[in-house]
């Protein structure tokens, strides 16, 4: 009986894909924090002013409800025809 044998050299998928991961990753990590970049320095430069907010409403009421606990009943206990 014949064998089966594999023609698809594993290692080198696995190196491919490997590799493609960290090209998806580097197109779309690098390129915005690039562009981001720039607008670090302007905040900082904006940084040196106080800026007065309100908050409005000032106050927050949490309100929670609970139900009563529900209680369950052990059928396993019970002989069926008593």
């Amino acid at each position: 009986m014949n064998r089966y044998q594999n023609q698809t050299p594993r290692a080198a998928f696995a190196i491919a894909a490997v590799v493609m991961s960290l090209v998806t990753i580097a197109a779309f990590v690098g390129p915005p924090s690039a562009i981001d970049a720039g607008d670090v320095w302007t905040m900082m430069a904006r940084a040196d002013r106080a800026t007065l907010v309100t908050i409005s409403p000032a106050r927050v009421d949490v309100v929670a409800s609970r139900e009563a606990p529900v209680t369950v009943a052990d059928a396993s206990s019970v002989v069926a025809g008593r």
